[in-house]
């Protein structure tokens, strides 16, 4: 993750490494860079590994950015007043506070699910590709949702890169797993008329998307502050604050510090 991670680290250290004691039992910085950052020979054993899940040009890409995250990160992490002891410590706490069992925050992975339906929506953290449209279809979104929890715990490069995970991490891009028409047909054989996701930040509030047919809620609405600090600069002013109110009636309001009005969407009224 490179410096996204950072904001998350500083605060874990904020919380939970504050004292002399800290970081007592943490390597020295050799060996912490020696366990975060992956070998030379991984740069080699990278692409043979990756043949037939990712692309050649996908391939190149990751490499590519890995290169320059590792070589940024503890000038990044300069910047934000951290060292790599800091981060390493931060990294193993991370891992206590949420997979540890007795961990502060292991209830939010236990919790988790990576859909829900509910009437005509179907709630999603980034969006969809048409095998993940295709298994709801066939099978439902509680088999989607058993699948997510199964495979958390499989071989999770296959994972990651996988339909179920595109789940979390799509974009729409042309990198990205397509979603066709033929896609949204099959969501709508199973009640879905709109899905309504995050993960791609908006500058504006809320906004309707319309893709191959199905109506998307796109509700990043940049309400972080590292966000709004980092990629929005001088565009977005003070601390930002979003809902979406989904209204049985059959009304869709997005609320925004960063949009002066309300946004209405007023599904049309049928016949009986």
């Amino acid at each position: 993750m490179g410096a996204k991670a950072i904001p998350f680290l500083k605060e874990i250290q904020q919380e939970y490494l504050q004292g002399k004691q800290a970081l007592k039992h943490i390597p020295d910085t050799q060996e912490c860079r020696k366990r975060l950052y992956p070998s030379e020979d991984w740069f080699d054993t990278f692409p043979n590994q990756a043949k037939g899940i990712l692309s050649e040009k996908i391939i190149k890409k990751e490499i590519k950015r890995l290169r320059e995250k590792i070589n940024e990160f503890e000038q990044d992490l300069d910047k934000a007043g951290l060292d790599l002891r800091i981060a390493y410590a931060a990294a193993i706490k991370w891992q206590e506070l949420f997979l540890d069992k007795e961990g502060e925050f292991h209830w939010y992975f236990k919790k988790m699910r990576l859909a829900l339906h509910k009437g005509s929506f179907l709630y999603v953290h980034a969006g969809l590709d048409d095998h993940i449209a295709h298994m709801i279809c066939d099978k439902g979104v509680k088999y989607l949702n058993q699948q997510f929890k199964k495979h958390l715990h499989d071989e999770i490069f296959d994972f990651y890169y996988g339909p179920l995970a595109n789940t979390i991490r799509t974009k729409y891009r042309d990198i990205d797993m397509p979603m066709t028409k033929q896609g949204n047909k099959m969501l709508r054989e199973r009640g879905i008329y709109a899905i309504v996701h995050g993960h791609k930040n908006l500058r504006y509030g809320q906004r309707i998307m319309l893709r191959k047919g199905m109506v998307n809620f796109e509700c990043d609405a940049s309400v972080d502050r590292h966000t709004r600090k980092k990629e929005h600069i001088g565009t977005l002013q003070g601390h930002g604050a979003a809902v979406t109110i989904f209204q049985p009636q059959g009304r869709v309001l997005g609320i925004s510090t960063d949009y002066p009005y309300i946004k209405l969407f007023q599904a049309p009224l049928t016949q009986p």
